[in-house]
């Protein structure tokens, strides 16, 4: 996750950056991936969040309301309701699907335009 914040940093000449922010609570571990645009006031979206215990797996995936990136990965986990990756390849592939999904690339866009002004 940190490799592709670094990726949108550079993609996006520094109108827009990204940081994964890590909480603990208990034995549960959460990574929340967030986007952020330094020129409309530091403005934060976070676009998914994983979660997972001193195990790495399962790792649950969250979209955070995101409607149509929850239906892509609903879709490729077998249309389950939560979505867990109980491997590094599964990970991989919910990762694939968040990152190149229409819905996060319109949320960059719309963000790196404002980002611009």
């Amino acid at each position: 996750m940190q490799e592709q914040a670094g990726f949108l940093e550079d993609r996006t000449a520094g109108v827009l950056t990204a940081r994964v922010d890590t909480t603990k609570s208990n034995d549960v571990i959460s990574d929340i991936f967030v986007i952020v645009a330094p020129k409309i006031d530091n403005y934060s979206y976070g676009l998914f969040s994983i979660q997972h215990g001193v195990d790495l797996y399962p790792v649950e995936i969250n979209t955070h309301g995101t409607e149509d990136l929850y239906h892509d990965l609903k879709a490729a986990f077998e249309g389950k309701a939560e979505i867990f990756a109980f491997t590094e390849e599964q990970l991989t592939t919910a990762l694939r699907i968040i990152f190149q999904g229409p819905s996060t690339k319109r949320i960059i866009q719309n963000l790196y335009s404002q980002g611009l002004d």
